[in-house]
């Protein structure tokens, strides 16, 4: 598949996969003990995360993580590591803009509340670019130019 479409793809399949991921799992933990689990409740948890993988997670990979990604390939960091990394910091002001947008800009909530509220962000930052080097694979781009040793 061309890079670029492989790009496209990353852009947009990412952000929505890895909320969607995160929202069931913290359904899983945090409803399913007390009311039980089903099919219902985590199929509108994965719906929840898409919808804000949607609206906060495809810009913020847009206008955040597409530079980064320049920025990584320029300097030569293509491994999986500084990708997810870099997502897990920009998943940290990504979940306060979020928080913003969806609670019409009264953030009322305890230092536990906002301790929570970052470390999710920075989970699915990461899981987010995790899932974008996975689909994009920058480390198997050819240079244009090679090292070539003279004999």
């Amino acid at each position: 598949m061309p890079r670029r479409i492989r790009l496209l793809a990353a852009l947009v399949l990412a952000p929505l996969g890895a909320s969607a991921t995160v929202a069931m799992s913290l359904a899983a933990i945090t409803i399913c003990p007390r009311y039980g689990c089903n099919l219902e409740i985590l199929t509108f948890a994965g719906l929840a995360g898409v919808t804000y993988g949607a609206v906060v997670g495809v810009p913020t990979v847009v206008l955040a993580g597409l530079p980064v990604h320049h920025i990584l390939s320029i300097i030569g960091r293509t491994h999986v590591l500084p990708y997810v990394l870099a997502g897990g910091l920009i998943g940290l002001p990504a979940a306060v803009f979020g928080l913003a947008i969806l609670s019409r800009g009264s953030l009322n909530m305890s230092a536990e509340g906002w301790v929570f509220a970052c470390a999710l962000g920075a989970i699915t930052g990461a899981m987010s670019a995790l899932v974008f080097w996975l689909i994009r694979r920058p480390d198997r781009d050819v240079r244009a130019n090679p090292p070539t040793s003279t004999p």
